[in-house]
């Protein structure tokens, strides 16, 4: 799971430094469309082995589920906090921490839910998510003030992401940790992945698909990214071994320490910003492009052959093995 964590965050790197790359030549032809599917199967990724990693979590032996409950709630509100505390930096990224951090809060409850009241649930709210965004959109204004800006803008109203089209995609995650992520379940995602892409294409075939975060069009393509993405990352990392494990360390350790990296990549495009000017940064994109995952993986690969866990993962170990 390393392997794919890793992954999704040099996507999500990318999907930030294409602001200043979107006239670059890596944006066009079949590389560009690669590029947007690769991007756009980041925070979708995330939240899918979240899922899966609160699922294998509860299945340890000895695992208390009220304490569980209790200690994802507070990891919960510490990636909230970071959310917004890197929301305040005030960077042309879209910020995605406090959003799991809300996901997480939800949905580590649904978690407790056996298969038969799960697997439902999960395709009603699947099924139900972008329609519940789209009559929110319509009906809702921002005259709510506090209540519009943050709890309706987490679940239905962010122009980036939606609690509502998150929580479906981790309790699939969930689902599949019941299977211990065996070769048939992540078969079985990926057919699931495979679906929804199918739908998704259609749409876009067919020019009804909306090309707005939180719609079906955009959901469908997210279910099918991320789920066939993370069955083909899994199945063919578990099959690495010698000289192949060792070349995709670097990536692994990011995966590891998939929070830290995240921040640290946010506080190196808060440094770019500081010390170049959007002219640079845009006529010197690949500067950004190459250099900014290189910087990253870098230094997870650094930190974890020295020090092991990550220094936010260590610190949020800490804190939740307090919680009774």
């Amino acid at each position: 799971m390393d392997l794919a964590r890793g992954l999704a965050g040099v996507g999500m790197i990318l999907s930030h430094v294409s602001i200043w790359a979107r006239d670059a030549p890596v944006h066009s032809g079949a590389v560009g469309v690669l590029l947007g599917q690769f991007t756009n199967m980041a925070a979708p990724t995330f939240a899918l082995l979240m899922g899966v990693s609160v699922g294998l979590v509860s299945q340890r032996p000895g695992a208390v589920s009220g304490q569980l409950v209790r200690r994802d709630w507070v990891r919960g509100v510490i990636y909230i906090v970071l959310g917004l505390l890197l929301a305040r930096l005030h960077t042309p990224i879209a910020i995605v921490l406090h959003f799991l951090g809300a996901t997480l809060v939800f949905g580590t409850v649904l978690a407790r839910l056996s298969t038969r009241w799960l697997l439902p649930l999960t395709v009603v709210l699947a099924a139900v998510g972008p329609w519940v965004n789209a009559r929110a959109r319509a009906a809702l204004s921002s005259d709510l003030g506090w209540l519009h800006d943050y709890p309706l803008t987490w679940l239905t109203l962010s122009p980036s992401y939606q609690v509502t089209t998150i929580l479906p995609i981790f309790c699939a995650g969930v689902l599949v940790s019941r299977w211990r992520l065996s070769a048939r379940s992540l078969l079985v995602l990926a057919g699931v992945g495979a679906v929804a892409y199918a739908g998704f294409l259609l749409l876009h075939v067919t020019g009804m698909g909306q090309q707005h975060p939180g719609t079906y069009y955009d959901f469908l393509g997210n279910i099918g990214r991320s789920f066939i993405g993370t069955a083909v990352v899994v199945i063919v990392g578990d099959r690495l071994h010698g000289t192949a494990r060792r070349l995709v360390r670097p990536l692994t350790a990011m995966g590891a320490m998939s929070l830290s990296a995240y921040v640290l990549q946010v506080l190196l495009f808060v440094a770019l910003l500081r010390v170049a000017d959007s002219l640079w940064l845009v006529t010197h994109w690949w500067v950004t492009f190459v250099g900014v995952p290189l910087c990253v993986m870098a230094a997870a690969w650094a930190w974890q052959t020295q020090w092991g866990r990550g220094p936010l993962e260590r610190g949020l170990r800490l804190l939740t093995q307090r919680v009774p």
